[in-house]
C-alpha cells in the first residue's frame, strides 16, 4: 500500500502530518493509528485514521498549525499541536499492487488499474522520480552535519546509484529542493470552468467536503510561461528544476530569500494568468507566501 511513496525523503512521523502522496497513493490510506503527545492536554493519545481526518496533503495534525491555508496559527506554528510518537500501519499482504497513475503505467508498459509485482512498481517509481530529479541527493550524508544519520554502507550504495543516474559525481542541483513546492489546487466547479479546455481536471473534495476539481500546479506553472530551468535573472542562485517545473531548487549558494523571491514570482505569474493563487507545500517560516 505504500510502494508508490518510494523515494520520498523524510520520516515516518512527518509522513502522517503531511499525508504524503505520490503516483496514486497516500500514506493515510495505509495508516491504522497514530500515537501522539497532545501538547494542549499534556497527555498521550491514540488517534485512529478517522480521527486524523486525512485529506490532500492534510491531516488534523497539520491543520493544527494553520488558521487558513498558508496562514500560520499563533499558538503552535511551526510545529503541530500533536507530537507523533509512533505510527501503526495496516498493510495488505500481497505480492502485487494496482498501478494507479498514468505516468507510472506508461513506465511499466501497462494500463492504469492493472496489477503488477510490487517490486516492479517500486523500481519504476524510483526510476520515474530519478528522471525528474525528485530524489534526495545522496551526497548530503557525507556532510559533517549529516554524518552518522544513515548507515555508511547504505550511503555508499545510494551514492553509486545516483552517480549512475546522473552520469558523474558532481552535485545534482535538480535534487537540491524540498520536492514539489506547490500543492495542486482544488477548485470549485465554477472556478474550474474558467480553466482552458486542455487543463488537467480530476475529481476531488473541497475542504468542506463538497465536490471539487483538482488541477495540476505543474501545468499551471508551465502554461503561465515558467519553463524548466527558469530563474528570475541569469545570475539567480535559485531556479526551477531543469527537469520539473514544480521543484524550486538551490542552484548553488541560494538563501531562503532567493527561494521566496522565486516562489512569489511563480505565484504572481500563475495568479495573473489563471486567477489561482498557488499554496506552498513546505512549512514556510519567517516569510509570507500567501
Amino acid at each position: 500500500g505504500v510502494e508508490g511513496l518510494s523515494g520520498i525523503p523524510g520520516t515516518v512521523g512527518a509522513s502522517v502530518v503531511q499525508n504524503i502522496g505520490a503516483y496514486g497513493q497516500e500514506v493515510g490510506s495505509s495508516v491504522d493509528a497514530v500515537r501522539v503527545w497532545d501538547r494542549e492536554e499534556g497527555a498521550v493519545r491514540n488517534l485512529t485514521a478517522s480521527d486524523l481526518r486525512f485529506g490532500y496533503r492534510m491531516s488534523v495534525l497539520k491543520a493544527s498549525m494553520y488558521d487558513a491555508p498558508a496562514t500560520p496559527a499563533a499558538k503552535y506554528f511551526p510545529t503541530p499541536r500533536y507530537v507523533v510518537l509512533s505510527v501503526t500501519f495496516a498493510l495488505r499482504r500481497s505480492e502485487t499492487g494496482v498501478v494507479g497513475y498514468g505516468q507510472l503505467a506508461k513506465a511499466l508498459g501497462v494500463e492504469v488499474g492493472d496489477r503488477m509485482n510490487i517490486r516492479h512498481i517500486r523500481n519504476a517509481v524510483l526510476k520515474v522520480r530519478a528522471s525528474k530529479g525528485m530524489l534526495e541527493d545522496a551526497g548530503r550524508y557525507s556532510a559533517d552535519v549529516m554524518r552518522g544519520t544513515k548507515e555508511a554502507g547504505l550511503v555508499s550504495i545510494a551514492c553509486e546509484a545516483q552517480s549512475a543516474q546522473v552520469g558523474g559525481t558532481q552535485p545534482d542541483y535538480n535534487r537540491h529542493s524540498c520536492g514539489s513546492f506547490f500543492m495542486n489546487p482544488i477548485l470549485t466547479k465554477q472556478q474550474a470552468e474558467k480553466l482552458p479546455e486542455d487543463a488537467p481536471r480530476f475529481d476531488a473534495a473541497l475542504p468542506d467536503g463538497e465536490p471539487g476539481v483538482k488541477t495540476s500546479a505543474a501545468w499551471l506553472i508551465d502554461h503561465a510561461g515558467f519553463h524548466k530551468g527558469y530563474k528570475t535573472d541569469e545570475d539567480a542562485a535559485a531556479g526551477l528544476s531543469t527537469l520539473h517545473t514544480l521543484a524550486l531548487t538551490n542552484r548553488g549558494g541560494a538563501k531562503a530569500a532567493d527561494i521566496a523571491d522565486l516562489a512569489k514570482t511563480v505565484q504572481d505569474g500563475v495568479e495573473d494568468a489563471y486567477g489561482i493563487r498557488l499554496v506552498p507545500e513546505p512549512v514556510v517560516i519567517g516569510m509570507d507566501l500567501r
